[in-house]
């Protein structure tokens, strides 16, 4: 067995070779350097195998087989140091593994492959089925690609970066219709916008299903922002009502009314227990929006409905004020004024000219309308003009009537 070091690992003819200067030899003359066939410990065909190819500079030892007709000479392995290939600043040849420069496409690669310091960057292995291990090892610190990308045949994939413009994980389905992005301190442009930086992303394009079985299950924000559940479906999906109908040239579609429940909804239910909303904040507010729909229904309303009875409590008075008309209907109706402190009674007042009871009705404001009165233009949720001007007031939500 014999030892020697790398001069070139560029495989100029494509025979697997690697040039190699023998110990003792003068090294600075090419004519001293001998070809050394490359071997890995697998291939599977003209499209499969494992290849890590050693980097110029590296000692290696190599022998000769006895019964080889040709003499070659074959890589035996590397010579080991613990710190040769930590950091590499002085290889003569370009990688044989950049396409663009003309190098035939015979190892995994990477486009980024030979781009710095004419050192390799991707060492990887690759099935039959072409199932893909790449591990790609960008060195430049200002604009490289450092990751290791797990990929089967069809192209899903695991993505781990380390690349200095984007440290992620990205776990993904074929053509990333659905995926988990895990960002670090540092997010790349197309996260920007949907996760940020130390951000997580799961998406899919059809159903996301977060189960636990017998545990709990929480979501919350620590000091963070805002904590948003919308459902902004157009019913475009929705169970259609008819069967599908065969169009001339186009096949079977879908026509006619779709069941209005199968899509649009947000639904909290409990079977057994409580549903409990508390807020400690400025307040809990339902706004029912749109007027008169296009396809004459009306906009959305506010209704409590219940099989058992409606308790409304509160501890510093009930506003009621609406617009339009005021409706009760019951078996009996029955109305009682009473001071709770003392007991005694109280008035009931019905369109008193002295006592007006919408100068002591404030309408509470979210915390975004009270930033519009700061930065403009106000969003108010009643319009300014319909009667409700008086119960609004500007600032902080401190007004007595409030």
């Amino acid at each position: 067995m014999y030892k020697g070091t790398i001069m070139s690992k560029r495989d100029v003819i494509g025979k697997g070779l690697l040039s190699v200067c023998p110990t003792g030899s003068d090294c600075k003359d090419a004519s001293n350097w001998i070809s050394v066939k490359f071997q890995t410990f697998y291939l599977g065909g003209d499209n499969a195998g494992a290849v890590f190819v050693p980097e110029g500079g590296t000692e290696i030892t190599y022998d000769k087989c006895v019964n080889d007709p040709e003499a070659e000479w074959y890589f035996m392995g590397c010579v080991l140091n613990p710190v040769q290939d930590q950091v590499q600043t002085k290889a003569p040849t370009r990688s044989d593994k950049n396409p663009k420069l003309g190098a035939t496409l015979t190892y995994p690669h990477d486009e980024d492959d030979g781009s710095y310091n004419f050192q390799s960057m991707s060492y990887g292995i690759s099935t039959p089925l072409g199932h893909k291990l790449l591990m790609s090892e960008g060195r430049d610190t200002t604009s490289d690609k450092k990751a290791v990308t797990l990929e089967s045949s069809d192209g899903r994939g695991l993505e781990l970066s380390d690349s200095s413009l984007s440290k992620r994980v990205n776990l993904h389905s074929t053509g990333n219709v659905s995926q988990l992005v895990l960002t670090d301190t540092k997010a790349a442009a197309s996260d920007l916008e949907t996760v940020g930086p130390e951000g997580a992303l799961l998406k899919a394009v059809g159903n996301v299903s977060v189960q636990s079985i017998e545990g709990s299950m929480k979501m919350g924000i620590q000091d963070g922002l805002n904590l948003v559940i919308s459902n902004s479906s157009t019913q475009s999906h929705a169970t259609p009502v008819l069967p599908p109908t065969f169009v001339p040239g186009v096949g079977f579609v879908w026509l006619g009314p779709v069941y209005k429940g199968s899509s649009g909804n947000v639904i909290i239910e409990s079977d057994k227990g409580d549903i409990s909303i508390r807020n400690h904040g400025n307040g809990v507010f339902i706004d029912c929006l749109g007027a008169q729909q296009s396809d004459g229904s009306t906009g959305a309303s506010f209704q409590v409905r219940s099989n058992n009875k409606i308790h409304l409590y509160a501890q510093n008075g009930i506003d009621i004020k609406s617009t339009g008309d005021i409706n009760m209907v019951g078996a009996n109706v029955n109305i009682k004024a009473v001071d709770s402190q003392t007991g005694l009674p109280g008035k009931i007042n019905l369109n008193s000219s002295v006592n007006d009871p919408n100068l002591n009705m404030g309408i509470r404001k979210t915390t975004a309308e009270m930033d519009a009165e700061v930065t403009g233009p106000p969003l108010r949720f009643f319009d300014s003009g319909n009667g409700w001007d008086t119960n609004y007031t500007f600032g902080d939500n401190i007004s007595s009537k409030l």
